[in-house]
């Protein structure tokens, strides 16, 4: 369902009542344009507003970040989903075969950092550690593909001002 404006700030208003907070009207106009740009729908949203009510993980009212998260998972659990999904595909692939992964970040990892060439001369007692190196590349790549996404569409002069004046005094 799509999420109308009334809609997404009856839910926020449910979430700050229910930790004690009170959201400014700049606040919610900024969450409510992150929502629409990341194509956060109505139902996901108070989805994620029950789940954190329900478990209470917070003491005060999550951030935009937390409330995404409860959408989305965590990069770590996604990482550790991942992880074996990579395994899987590898351990079926045959000689000549490209993996196909739907995960971005996956399908840069398995073809960037390692591929079927790898997992065909590793040895079995050395994939406990290729796990470990996977779920923080994975991490690591998620974080850079996060910022990658956010973007900038200035024309540069507005840096190029900032940056004109770093080191002269006021």
């Amino acid at each position: 369902m799509v999420m109308n404006k009334e809609k997404f700030a009856g839910l926020i208003m449910v979430l700050a009542e229910n930790f004690g907070g009170e959201p400014s009207e700049a606040l919610l106009e900024m969450w409510w344009s992150m929502a629409n740009k990341d194509g956060i729908t109505a139902d996901q949203f108070a989805g994620a507003a029950e789940e954190i009510i329900r478990t209470r993980k917070y003491k005060t009212m999550p951030t935009y970040a937390e409330i995404v998260e409860a959408i989305h998972g965590s990069v770590e659990d996604k990482a550790q989903v991942q992880v074996d999904i990579a395994l899987s595909t590898m351990q079926r692939l045959e000689w000549g075969q490209a993996p196909k992964f739907d995960d971005p970040v996956t399908a840069r990892l398995m073809t960037t950092r390692w591929d079927i060439a790898w997992y065909r001369q590793v040895e079995e007692k050395a994939i406990p550690f290729w796990r470990k190196e996977f779920i923080e590349a994975y991490k690591s790549y998620s974080r850079a593909e996060a910022v990658v996404q956010i973007g900038y569409s200035g024309n540069g002069r507005d840096i190029r001002q900032l940056a004109q004046g770093i080191g002269k005094t006021i």
